[in-house]
């Protein structure tokens, strides 16, 4: 997770703000997390997402779930998620797919995970694709999951990751259950991304 925390992070220091809230508000809690006043940053991104803000609904859920400004509790930190994630936060979605995968703060449900994080990879996000492919493995999809890995392949971050993947799903695979996949990533086209 502290992974998503950095990506956090740049997110903020790179101007991106909530369209609800004050520029002001928001760089005042972009310098607390910089000086790891935890306590304040907690207390102005509270009052932001008290105001139904994505970001900053979302940046709450980063702070129960890291125990920054206030106790750690994962739970929590989920309900947080979730409110972010209805109004759109991507990096919400995939903090809940990695929750209901791992059962952190919720039971295990890969239902639930998958729904948090198709609708990423339906974008064409690399990473979503690729994890959702791991899913699909889980769930014994091996076309699916083929499908989602070739997608990945295609993404500089993981291409590598999932070549090696292919390769292990190939041996476990028929030649039509491989060309099934094969046509269903060539036939897959992204949903817009939002901006």
């Amino acid at each position: 997770m502290k992974m998503f925390f950095r990506v956090f992070i740049i997110l903020m220091l790179t101007g991106v703000c909530p369209a609800t809230a004050s520029a002001a508000s928001v760089e005042e809690a972009k310098a607390a997390i910089s000086r790891k006043d935890y306590p304040l940053a907690m207390r102005l991104w509270r009052e932001l997402a008290d105001q139904g803000d994505p970001l900053a609904l979302f940046a709450v859920g980063m702070l129960y779930q890291d125990g920054q400004g206030v106790a750690k509790d994962e739970a929590e930190a989920v309900r947080w998620f979730l409110r972010a994630a209805q109004k759109g936060n991507e990096g919400a979605q995939e903090v809940l797919y990695e929750a209901y995968m791992q059962g952190r703060g919720v039971p295990v449900d890969y239902a639930e995970a998958e729904k948090w994080m198709r609708p990423l990879a339906e974008k064409g996000y690399g990473m979503p694709q690729f994890f959702l492919a791991g899913l699909y493995l889980r769930k014994q999809n091996l076309i699916e999951s083929y499908k989602w890995l070739t997608l990945a392949k295609r993404q500089t971050l993981t291409s590598d990751l999932a070549s090696k993947g292919l390769e292990n799903l190939r041996a476990k695979m028929s030649r039509s259950d491989v060309a099934e996949a094969e046509r269903l990533a060539s036939e897959w086209r992204p949903q817009p991304k939002q901006r």
